[in-house]
């Protein structure tokens, strides 16, 4: 399959620079369109299994917090209706959760959690409050969401729709990281293209397609900071250096590359 090969050698050659990407730009856009979206549906994939195991895993907990506490959560188009109205708080495993129907919104939770700063996740009527590395984050629940929640309801509900879940968060994923990969050529990459080599006179459609192949470190840092689970403060910041030492190192072009006669591929 030669589009597989030409794929495999455009992402060892974007990593690798060399003259790969002199020869870059004499490549037909379809080529190169064609790299940058396999390697993001790539992406999406892996992205799209590392969140899905997550998921899971919390879902799973859920499932057993149900069990082990024989819950049952009715919802009446989207509100819980059957929460205590005193503070309960549930020791679960490592986590402590705090129900309570007196809680509508983010300022009370806030206000909960500031006197039981031991609480990481709190269960109101309308939405569950999550408390991470300080930052607070609220979930609403579907606003016209009716049913009767328990651990078999659960169980059913995961077993029925985990590959519908998988597959439109794949699709959702994809069709985000394209305009996403479109804003870090023209952000980052087409600015330092620019300054090193505005003496050569490049195009733009030139560095649209150097950055094609060069926008590959943006998804690859930022999958393996995912999946390692690092917490890099700013890590987005990261990114500008991260091109600047691959446009300087790895990018290699003279005024004779410009000139060059077209490939096929």
């Amino acid at each position: 399959m030669k589009w597989l090969k030409d794929f495999l050698n455009d992402l060892g050659g974007s990593l690798a620079g060399g003259g790969f990407y002199a020869g870059a730009l004499s490549y037909p856009l379809g080529r190169c369109w064609r790299y940058l979206l396999l390697f993001l549906l790539i992406i999406s994939l892996v992205m799209t299994f590392y969140f899905m195991k997550v998921g899971s895993e919390f879902f799973d907990k859920g499932i057993l917090l149900f069990e082990s506490g024989n819950y049952k959560v009715v919802f009446d188009k989207g509100i819980i209706t059957n929460l205590p109205a005193e503070l309960k708080i549930i020791q679960f495993e490592k986590d402590t959760m705090a129900v309570w129907d007196g809680a509508k919104d983010q300022p009370i939770a806030d206000s909960l959690h500031r006197i039981n700063p031991g609480v990481s996740l709190f269960v109101g009527p309308k939405g569950v409050f999550t408390f991470g590395a300080g930052t607070p984050q609220a979930i609403a629940y579907p606003p016209g969401y009716t049913a009767s929640v328990d651990a078999e309801y659960l169980k059913s509900l995961k077993s029925g729709y985990y590959w519908i879940v998988f597959l439109v968060l794949l699709i959702i994923m994809f069709l985000i990281f394209i305009p996403w990969s479109a804003i870090a050529i023209i952000i980052f990459i087409i600015p330092i293209l620019t300054i090193k080599f505005s003496r050569l006179g490049m195009k733009f459609g030139m560095m649209w397609k150097l950055g094609m192949f060069l926008v590959t470190f943006h998804f690859i840092y930022m999958t393996i900071t995912m999946l390692s689970g690092a917490d890099i403060p700013y890590g987005w910041v990261i990114n500008f250096p991260i091109y600047i030492l691959a446009v300087i190192f790895l990018v290699k072009i003279e005024k004779r590359d410009l000139e060059g006669p077209v490939q096929t591929g």
